[in-house]
């Protein structure tokens, strides 16, 4: 399994977050990554052609496995949650981002009405707060939406108290979409 750092750069990388030369630049200065690969593995690696569109299907495959997606996405979500708390940065790209976890399988994100409806059937939701500034959006969200700072704050806390854990595990569910698997403790 890779560190969280090298899953976070696998991560990026298979998602487009960065470039395929700086992935590549990345991968050939982390100095732990033959260790946590194998010195097999480290080669198929350096040995893929990343200026080919399949570059990112051969690393999915090879690699794909080796990626801690528990770690990164539970630090991802609770990074979200902390900044909607502190009320930094634009609420709508911050419920955007719960709203993409949730669509990937972590469907206790999915259990608030902001978040679960602000894909297709929200439509009407982020188009009124998009009319909005920042702290006007804000001002809307604790108007309207009173029990979503209370609701987030409760997700942090079972999250952190591992009554809510990712098990980095998945499945491939219609139209060949990837649901990862976390559980809830009672």
């Amino acid at each position: 399994m890779l560190d969280k750092e090298s899953s976070r750069s696998f991560n990026a990388y298979l998602l487009g977050e960065i470039r395929p030369n700086e992935f590549e630049d990345w991968l050939y200065s982390y100095p732990l990554l033959e260790e946590q690969l194998g010195v097999d593995l480290y080669l198929d690696l350096i040995s893929i052609d990343f200026t080919v569109q399949s570059s990112k299907k051969q690393v999915k495959d090879l690699f794909g496995s080796q990626i801690n997606y528990a770690a990164i996405h539970q630090e991802q979500i609770l990074n979200t949650i902390g900044r909607l708390k502190a009320r930094e940065g634009s609420p709508l790209e911050l419920i955007a981002v719960l709203y993409k976890y949730a669509e990937m399988g972590y469907f206790f994100l999915a259990d608030n009405d902001l978040v679960a409806n602000f894909g297709e059937m929200g439509k009407s939701i982020s188009s009124a707060l998009h009319k909005l500034d920042e702290k006007q959006q804000w001002e809307r969200i604790q108007t309207l939406h009173k029990s979503f700072l209370f609701w987030i704050a409760e997700i942090e806390q079972d999250i952190k108290q591992e009554r809510i854990r990712f098990t980095g595990k998945s499945n491939i569910g219609f139209y060949g979409q990837e649901y990862f698997i976390w559980e809830r403790a009672f």
